[in-house]
Order: structure tokens, then sequence, then C-alpha cells
């Protein structure tokens, strides 16, 4: 819906800024006292109309929008309820994240006392080594 509305306000700019070139394109030069010609009559008449369709369709499309019928009253009590909702999830969220935090701290813990054990049981097995003597 959105993506709709926003082709048509795109496609009302374009009729806007058309319609200005037409007339400009047009238009008498500023020194002359004459009238409009014809054509240029007819070039202000297209584009006020491509324009007012173009603005009719924009409404048309603003009115389809969820909630435009809404009173301000209400939108408000929806904003409101969104809000609570988003400061509802944002402690979940952060709560979550210092859970998390909790848990990493945990396997690093274990981690280090798996690595420390996993050390000493490799020093444990090695055979120790005699001094080698060496006669000269």
């Amino acid at each position: 819906m959105a993506l709709q509305l926003q082709h048509r306000v795109c496609a009302m700019s374009e009729a806007m800024f058309t319609a200005l070139g037409w007339l400009q394109s047009e238009a008498p030069p500023f020194e002359s006292k004459t009238d409009t010609t014809p054509v240029a009559a007819a070039a202000a008449a297209t584009a006020a109309a491509m324009v007012a369709d173009a603005w009719r369709e924009v409404d048309k499309q603003i009115s389809m929008l969820p909630g435009a019928q809404r009173t301000q009253a209400e939108q408000l009590a929806t904003l409101q309820q969104l809000d609570a909702k988003n400061v509802a999830e944002g402690e979940a969220l952060r709560k979550a994240i210092t859970d998390a935090e909790k848990w990493q701290m945990r396997v690093r813990a274990l981690l280090v006392t798996i690595t420390d054990d996993s050390i000493q049981s490799i020093v444990a097995k090695k055979p120790k080594e005699e001094p080698k003597e060496e006669f000269m």
C-alpha cells in the first residue's frame, strides 16, 4: 500500500513538473501584452487536468491507508500501545542480552578449567627424563 502511494506521489510530482514545463514553453514573452495563445490555453488545461487526476489518485491512496479513518484520539491510543509494547520488548531484549553475557562468562570459566585440567593431565603423563651424565 505504501509503495503504491509513493508511486502515485511520484506520478503527481512528475505531472506538476511537466505542467510547469509546458506552461513555460507555451507562455508568451513577459513583455508581451497579448493574450494567451490557444495552444498555451490548451496546454494549461491539459496540465491542470493531469495534476488534478494525479492528486485524486494520491488522495484515494491516502484514504485507503490503514487507520486513515481513525480519530486523532484513536491514533494516539494506538501509538501509546505501540510505545508500551516497544518498551516491554526492549526490556526483554536487555534481559536476554544480560543472560547471554552471564552464560558466556560461565562457558569461558569452564573452558579455562577444562584447558587447565587437560594441561595438568598431559604433564602428569609425560615421563620424566633423567639427567644424562657426560664424561669428558
